[in-house]
């Protein structure tokens, strides 16, 4: 089996914004055209936008946003990823100058606010940035994550990577909703991958609870995933044979 993703990076669909930004790229009509492309001659390759990074006052209004997205739905992608913009030591100095001689410098009082390491500063604004990022994920039906790799039936894996696909991603969707992360999720998700026998054979053993991390919250999410699959019915070990 073979897995293969493209994604393109777009922050605004304004080609004057959009060159200030990135003055030697190509414009972002001409990623989606890309995209499109190569979704009609390889239907099977997943292809996605990174809306990345959302720069704050600049990229992040509700219109900007969802114009991105309604494009790059109506082009075909699979996916649409979200993620912020990060200005730590000389990326902060060299983004500020930038800002300063042009157009845009009337926004750098509040990045500068946003990033001056006040949390309530910085928890307010991304918050109100979830919901538009939840509100458009409803609204247009995409995912906000990129669909993993899954070894076929035969691969003691395929389970491991489906649950920790569905605990991450949950825990995921879960912190855009609350502002906090579940970290015993994440890691239960994280640790399930490199898990050295399928959950499977764990979960039919009754030890689910000895996997790192599985404590009951997690349990009682992933076990009516694993009741329902075909794979439970199937013989472990020597009984196989029997």
């Amino acid at each position: 089996d073979t897995w293969f993703t493209i994604a393109v990076s777009i922050t605004t669909m304004n080609e004057e914004l959009s060159r200030f930004l990135e003055p030697f790229s190509s414009t972002p009509q001409e990623r989606l055209d890309a995209l499109k492309k190569v979704k009609e001659n390889a239907p099977n390759v997943q292809v996605g936008v990174n809306l990345m990074p959302i720069i704050p006052y600049i990229c992040d209004s509700k219109e900007n946003m969802e114009e991105i997205v309604r494009k790059s739905k109506k082009v075909g992608i699979d996916f649409i990823l979200f993620g912020g913009l990060t200005l730590r030591d000389s990326q902060k100095d060299f983004f500020i100058k930038k800002l300063k001689n042009s157009k845009y410098k009337n926004f750098i009082p509040p990045l500068l606010d946003l990033y001056s390491g006040n949390k309530n500063i910085w928890s307010d604004y991304y918050k109100k940035l979830n919901k538009k990022i939840l509100d458009l994920q409803k609204k247009y039906d995409l995912a906000i994550r990129v669909k993993r790799w899954i070894p076929d039936k035969e691969d003691y894996r395929k389970w491991n990577y489906k649950i920790s696909e569905m605990l991450l991603n949950k825990e995921y969707t879960d912190s855009l909703k609350t502002g906090r992360h579940n970290r015993n999720m994440m890691w239960a998700g994280l640790n399930l991958n490199n898990l050295r026998e399928s959950i499977m054979d764990v979960y039919k053993r009754g030890e689910l609870s000895k996997l790192q991390n599985f404590k009951q919250e997690v349990i009682d999410l992933v076990k009516p995933y694993l009741d329902k699959t075909e794979d439970l019915k199937q013989r472990i070990g020597l009984d196989k044979f029997l």
